[in-house]
């Protein structure tokens, strides 16, 4: 399995040739992403986990590079 730092490393060239090419679609995008990590009803350390929670149910295995935030998280909330 690669690391999440060489996983961002090749996707990062791509990403700004989408932001180059359409970036109406790019912001938007990016706009969803913010307001996802706002503090709502949910705290960021929950909303980590919960998105942990979808990808090993959706894909049964963890994103290396979406986990490495949320991956601190996991073993205090789970093992309390």
């Amino acid at each position: 399995m690669e690391d999440a730092e060489q996983i961002l490393h090749e996707r990062h060239e791509p990403a700004l040739m989408l932001r180059e090419q359409i970036p109406g679609v790019f912001e938007g995008y990016r706009a969803i992403g913010a307001a996802a990590l706002t503090d709502a009803a949910l705290d960021a350390k929950t909303r980590e986990l919960i998105a942990l929670a979808i990808a090993v149910v959706a894909t049964g295995q963890l994103c290396p590079a979406a986990g490495t935030v949320a991956s601190g998280h996991v073993r205090s909330p789970v093992s309390s």
